[in-house]
């Protein structure tokens, strides 16, 4: 739910790759027992391979395919009763959001209190 307003992520499948528009990433998996370290491995393998090896560098020329052709609008089809199990879907998502609370405290707060929690289990 801490991931703004639930119309973009998938979280019932294995895992998602999370391109932000700043280009930052992030994954979220599934925590089965035994499988987040497979997960994990795997995406450092990823991660390892596309910058070491980049499929595309500043070097590569643009590709030649015409993306007005290449690329369509999927178009979906929703019935009545479908849209109203969306609407009713959101709205049960937007009014479970309104009751969460959270807090992280700024950078500075926890920058201060990191040293002396550490000092303190000395």
């Amino acid at each position: 739910m801490l991931h703004g307003d639930g119309t973009n992520r998938w979280f019932d499948k294995s895992f998602n790759l999370i391109i932000a528009k700043d280009g930052s990433a992030a994954v979220h998996f599934e925590h089965s027992w035994g499988d987040g370290v497979a997960v994990l491995r795997f995406f450092n393998e990823v991660f390892k391979d596309s910058t070491q090896i980049p499929a595309i560098t500043p070097q590569s020329q643009p590709a030649t395919a015409d993306s007005t052709v290449t690329v369509q609008k999927l178009n979906f089809k929703l019935t009545d009763a479908l849209k109203t199990g969306i609407t009713a879907a959101k709205e049960k998502f937007d009014a479970t959001m309104k009751t969460l609370t959270s807090r992280l405290p700024p950078v500075s707060e926890r920058r201060q209190r990191i040293p002396k929690e550490a000092e303190a289990e000395s």
